[in-house]
């Protein structure tokens, strides 16, 4: 069975470098210029993808709301003012 991963286009990046690391045709170090990355970041990423597959190289924040947000009550207070002015 084939799994599919939902990922972004810096995501599938990273994943195809990683990859060309688990295979030894890449260097940690080369890995972490090309990404722009430190080489910390790359044996995380390596060893995460090694353990999880895609799903490794993918933001566990993925589909969860922004910490940032405003509240739906706060936002609809603040719509109503400006519609009534």
């Amino acid at each position: 069975m084939v799994e599919v991963v939902q990922m972004s286009l810096k995501e599938a990046d990273r994943y195809a470098v990683i990859q060309q690391v688990i295979e030894r045709t890449m260097g940690q170090s080369d890995a972490a210029l090309w990404l722009n990355i430190s080489v910390r970041q790359v044996k995380r990423l390596a060893r995460a993808i090694r353990l999880s597959g895609a799903q490794g190289a993918v933001s566990k924040r993925w589909g969860a709301p922004s910490n940032r947000r405003i509240a739906q009550a706060v936002r609809e207070r603040f719509v109503g003012l400006v519609g009534e002015h």
